[in-house]
C-alpha cells in the first residue's frame, strides 16, 4: 500500500524506487529500493500460474547520505544485513544515523533517524512497510511509488 493508501503490486524481475524524500535538485537524503523476482515454489501460500507468476521481495536497499544498507533473504529464513559493504553479524545496530533491531526474532525494524523514516520487514517473506515518523510535522516531504508514478531502475 502506498502513502496515499492505494494497493500496488510489483511485478517482474526488477528493482524499483519504493520511497524517497522530495528534492528539487534530485539529491535525496534517503531512498528505499526494492528488488522483486518470481517467488520460490516452496514458499507457503504462494500460487503461481503460467500466465503471470507471483513475485516476492528478494531484497531491500536503503541509501542514506553516504551509507548503503542491503537487506536480503538468506537460506535459513532470516535476512542478511550489509551496511557499507560489511555484513552485520547480529542485531541490534545503533549508530548516530540508523537503528536496526529485531522484534521477537521475526521482524527487522530499521529507523533512519535524521529522515524520520521507519522500515519494517518480516524475516520469513521479506514483506515490508515504510512509514514516516512524524513529530509535529504537517507537510510530508516523502514521495513513494504510487498509481501515477513508478521509477524503473533496471531490468534483472
Amino acid at each position: 500500500m502506498t502513502y496515499d493508501r492505494h494497493n500496488f503490486t510489483l511485478d517482474g524481475k526488477c528493482t524499483y524506487v519504493l520511497s524517497q524524500d522530495i528534492s528539487l535538485k534530485d539529491i535525496h537524503t534517503f531512498q528505499v529500493y526494492v528488488t522483486v523476482d518470481e517467488c520460490e515454489p516452496k514458499q507457503i501460500g504462494v500460487k503461481t500460474t503460467k500466465k503471470r507468476p507471483e513475485t516476492c521481495t528478494q531484497s531491500l536497499h536503503i541509501a542514506h547520505g553516504e551509507h548503503i544498507i542491503h537487506i536480503q533473504k538468506s537460506k535459513d529464513k532470516t535476512v542478511d544485513i550489509i551496511i557499507d559493504g560489511m555484513k552485520i553479524p547480529k542485531l541490534p545496530v545503533m549508530e548516530s544515523w540508523v537503528e536496526l533491531t529485531s522484534v521477537q526474532n521475526k521482524e527487522l525494524k530499521l529507523i533512519l533517524k535524521d529522515s524520520q523514516v521507519e522500515i519494517d520487514s518480516l524475516f520469513e517473506d521479506m514483506s515490508f512497510s515504510v512509514k514516516e515518523i512524524l513529530k509535529n510535522m504537517f507537510i510530508s516531504k516523502i514521495s513513494s511509488a504510487s498509481a501515477f508514478f513508478f521509477r524503473y531502475v533496471y531490468q534483472v
